[in-house]
This record gives structure tokens, C-alpha cells and sequence, in this order.
């Protein structure tokens, strides 16, 4: 993003990726008030919704010698959406599948 841009709904900012000190495909993103990572505030977002896919274990997460492993065995068999939510702490979150989540729980 450049200064001064617009953002749109539905508009790409960012693409998951791997680097770093990770064990797993994650996006980060900060959006502020001005040019200054330090300096700057934090804006007020708001997220339509999301698929919860699942959550990583408090106990496994905290036993864990490292951030390498298997961290996708709190996944749920359906990704249940969320409206009106953000995400919380570990949890496993799915943007992609929102639209076949929502489909479904219209129908349940």
C-alpha cells in the first residue's frame, strides 16, 4: 500500500506466506494513522467475517520446545462461519472457504 491509498472491500492488502521464524503459512498486518511504525496509532478495522476452522491447543502451544510441528490437529471437520467476531488467539481461521461456510449454515 502506498500513502494515501483507499482501501475497498474485498480489495487484496496482503498474501499468506512462510518466512521467518514460522512453522505455518500466517499474514500479519498493522493499519495506522500515519508514517511512523513506533510513532503511529493503530485505525479501527472491521473484518465481515471469517470460517473458525478450528484452534490450537493452550497446552500444546505452551509445551511446545519450538514452533515447528504439526499445528493443524485442532482443526474442526466443517468451518463453522463468523460474523461480526474477529479472531481470537489460536485459533485456525479460513477467509477463503467464508462464502461455502455461510452457504451451509443457511441451510442447517
Amino acid at each position: 500500500m502506498k500513502k494515501g491509498a483507499h482501501v475497498k472491500r474485498g480489495q487484496v492488502l496482503g498474501k499468506l506466506g512462510n518466512t521467518g521464524n514460522t512453522s505455518a503459512p500466517h499474514l500479519h498486518f498493522h493499519l495506522m494513522g500515519g508514517a511512523s511504525v513506533l510513532g503511529s496509532s493503530g485505525v479501527p478495522y472491521e473484518i465481515d467475517g471469517f470460517g473458525l476452522a478450528g484452534e490450537v491447543s493452550t497446552e500444546k502451544f505452551a509445551a511446545a520446545p519450538s514452533i515447528e510441528g504439526d499445528w493443524g490437529e485442532g482443526r474442526t471437520k466443517t468451518v463453522s462461519a463468523r460474523k461480526g467476531q474477529f479472531p481470537l488467539d489460536l485459533n485456525i481461521v479460513n477467509f477463503a472457504e467464508l462464502k461455502a461456510a455461510a452457504a451451509a449454515a443457511k441451510t442447517e
